[in-house]
């Protein structure tokens, strides 16, 4: 890329820029424990400060709600209550806020590298703390060059195990009720 600096600078500037937004997302994951990648759907809702809700509609409903330190699990419209369950969901949650928030183009936590396509970003993430690679190797993020929305995010795990996570329908700054981060319904 000619020009990081300005790239980081722009997208920074878009986050900061951006206090609600709605997309509909596709998840694909690939693992070498299955023979095909397994395909779902959802929503995903972002209010700044700290606010998201995942949730999964297809194949099966499951729901993340972040609202500040506060998170609930939901899976077939029940709360989960497993312990082990919420560790991993408090690491998705650091990581959730850092992608949604912006703060990752701190490069407190990832080295990132910089890369230009004619109509999209790429940036890729590489963990700093030990702690974090034994979960994710890398982050790749594509960013709509025109607008500067995040149109994938991929979290590569290892060599044959990955997420990827592609965005559609994007709105960014509409009202969305604080309900939807505290309320499964």
């Amino acid at each position: 890329m000619s020009n990081p600096i300005a790239c980081k600078k722009a997208i920074l500037k878009h986050h900061q820029q951006v206090k609600s937004l709605t997309a509909d997302f596709t998840e694909t994951v690939y693992s070498s424990m299955y023979q095909q990648p397994k395909k779902g759907n959802g929503v995903l809702k972002y209010k700044d400060p700290g606010k998201i809700r995942w949730e999964h509609l297809l194949p099966t409903k499951q729901a993340i709600l972040i609202s500040g330190k506060s998170l609930q699990m939901f899976e077939n419209g029940q709360k989960v209550s497993n312990p082990n369950a919420k560790v991993i969901a408090k690491k998705i949650q650091q990581l959730m806020m850092q992608m949604f928030s912006g703060t990752f183009m701190d490069e407190k936590e990832f080295t990132i590298q910089y890369f230009e396509h004619t109509s999209a970003y790429k940036l890729e993430l590489r963990p700093k703390s030990e702690r974090l690679k034994r979960y994710i190797s890398r982050i790749d993020l594509i960013f709509d060059k025109t607008n500067l929305t995040m149109k994938e995010m991929s979290m590569i795990e290892g060599p044959s195990d990955r997420i990827v996570y592609r965005f559609d329908d994007v709105t960014l700054n509409q009202p969305i009720s604080d309900n939807q981060f505290i309320q499964y319904k």
